[in-house]
């Protein structure tokens, strides 16, 4: 699963990253060190020109009437690729709003806590070449506009697609991540009138660990700091720390550890 994440980029690098994007010019940039379910969060909607929005996340479904309720802010791809397998209202509803209402979420990298009794252990994962270029990840993500039916007012909601964990997660006992997608796959999943088959062939995609990295970092509450990116111990594959850290600050997150080796 994915249950935090962080945002932290400006809009320079959201047009680094996606140089068609239609970003609107009350867009100043996001700094968000504990991107949690129930907050606005950046996204980009799939349309004719991919256009950069803001929306909770947690999905609402249609039946749901109170809209502090959490939502889906993870969404298994197997609903996708095995709806069969699951709840037939839940699959029936993500299977009807795939054609027309897949995003990206937009983030730096995302924490998970390793599996075990408490206090469990967070880590923040991230993308070894996007963090050394100060670029950003993307999400396979869908969204819903979610009616209130006692007001009548609309909601922008969405959720992550998640899938079985690669090598990199399994080392920090964590059994699901968020489907990251590269260039060539999101540029396809923000594309209309794909078809269903390759959709599913693409939420399939797994981001190879050798790609990825991970270290531990301290307890993760409500704030919003770049403290929370300070690393609390060693990458899980060997990586300079010095490398790390002056990659972490020039995108204003993190910085060096209290007990350097």
């Amino acid at each position: 699963m994915c249950g935090r994440y962080v945002q932290v980029f400006s809009v320079d690098q959201v047009k680094k990253e996606l140089p068609a994007i239609i970003v609107p010019s009350s867009f100043k940039g996001v700094q968000n060190y504990n991107t949690s379910p129930t907050q606005l969060v950046t996204v980009v909607q799939e349309a004719d020109t991919p256009v950069l929005n803001e929306i909770r996340w947690g999905l609402l479904p249609p039946w749901e009437s109170d809209h502090k309720k959490t939502g889906l802010f993870n969404i298994r791809a197997e609903t996708i690729t095995e709806p069969w397998k699951q709840k037939p209202g839940y699959a029936r509803f993500i299977g009807s709003i795939l054609s027309e209402n897949r995003c990206l979420f937009l983030a730096n990298g995302f924490y998970e806590w390793a599996a075990g009794k408490p206090p469990r252990q967070p880590y923040f994962i991230y993308s070894k070449n996007e963090l050394a270029e100060q670029g950003l990840i993307t999400f396979a993500g869908l969204t819903y506009e979610w009616v209130n039916k006692n007001t009548g007012e609309i909601m922008k909601t969405g959720g992550i697609l998640t899938r079985p964990a690669n090598e990199l997660l399994k080392k920090v006992s964590h059994d699901r991540m968020p489907v990251i997608l590269d260039d060539n796959l999101r540029n396809i999943w923000l594309k209309p009138n794909v078809d269903p088959g390759e959709l599913k062939d693409i939420v399939k995609y797994q981001k190879e660990a050798k790609e990825m990295n991970a270290f531990p970092v301290g307890r993760i509450g409500r704030e919003n700091s770049p403290s929370l990116l300070v690393p609390a111990g060693n990458t899980v594959y060997s990586e300079s720390e010095i490398q790390i850290n002056e990659q972490l600050s020039l995108l204003g997150m993190g910085g060096r550890r209290n007990n350097p080796r």
